[in-house]
């Protein structure tokens, strides 16, 4: 799908039993008509490619949301119970819906730091190496997932406390002389960037900026308390820099 190879590269390939795991991005939901998971999963919904859409947000929102259009009540749909915007685009599909929560029960949830599936304890987030209360919810839908194939809990612990996440999304680098680096070059977006700083509760210098799409800094204020420097780069590293010296924090800029 959106991520290393073309589905219609191995389409010839499949075999009865088979099962297709795949990433499905809004510039190809755009297109789909036929297109119809068993399981389709919505992490969330935030402001992000609208530059795609003509700046049009609703139409992002009713784009990704055709991933379960096709569906049926045979078919499930796995949401995210704490993102409003997901709950109020799949008020009418028609597939069977399955939740997780990271602060209330639900089908899978989160609590003290243990995600529990129908009550019942299956990871211990402490153990895991991926980081951030984002990835727990994406631990819980992927057990959602993998429960409908009858995956063991032995089988699910031992992947994800050996995941040690995807490329280019907080990943994790390296650590020099007692300093941790991570790689979010993912996060292309507000959300995804309130989302990284909101995993850490250390120091932090974040590297902010990049290509101009007009999005507000100051919906990061809330997340920049462990924030003790920026470095502006990229097309709007101008704003990037008045933005960090209306917080008073240091701000070095970078025309790389």
């Amino acid at each position: 799908g959106n991520i290393g190879y073309p589905l219609c590269s191995f389409l010839d390939k499949l075999k009865s039993g088979d099962v297709i795991v795949m990433e499905t991005s809004c510039q190809q939901l755009e297109n789909v008509k036929e297109f119809k998971p068993n399981i389709a999963v919505m992490t969330n919904l935030s402001e992000a490619h609208v530059d795609f859409f003509d700046n049009d947000y609703q139409k992002y929102k009713d784009v990704k949301t055709k991933i379960f259009k096709n569906q049926t009540e045979n078919d499930i749909a796995i949401l995210n119970l704490e993102n409003k915007e997901v709950l109020d685009q799949t008020k009418n599909i028609k597939s069977k819906k399955m939740y997780f929560s990271s602060s209330k029960k639900a089908n899978c949830y989160l609590k003290d730091n243990v995600i529990y599936y129908n009550d019942e304890e299956v990871i211990n987030t402490d153990d895991m190496i991926i980081v951030g209360k984002h990835n727990a919810e994406n631990v819980m839908a992927a057990i959602l997932v993998a429960k409908q194939f009858n995956i063991s809990d032995d089988v699910i612990r031992k992947v994800v406390y050996n995941f040690k996440g995807v490329e280019h999304r907080l990943e994790f680098c390296g650590e020099v002389n007692g300093v941790k680096y991570y790689n979010d070059t993912e996060a292309t977006n507000i959300k995804c960037t309130q989302i990284a700083l909101s995993s850490f509760d250390k120091p932090t210098i974040i590297i902010l900026g990049g290509l101009e799409r007009g999005q507000d800094f100051n919906e990061l204020t809330p997340y920049m308390k462990n924030v003790k420097s920026v470095i502006a780069i990229g097309q709007c590293r101008k704003r990037v820099e008045d933005y960090a010296k209306s917080l008073n924090i240091p701000v070095y800029t970078h025309e790389f």
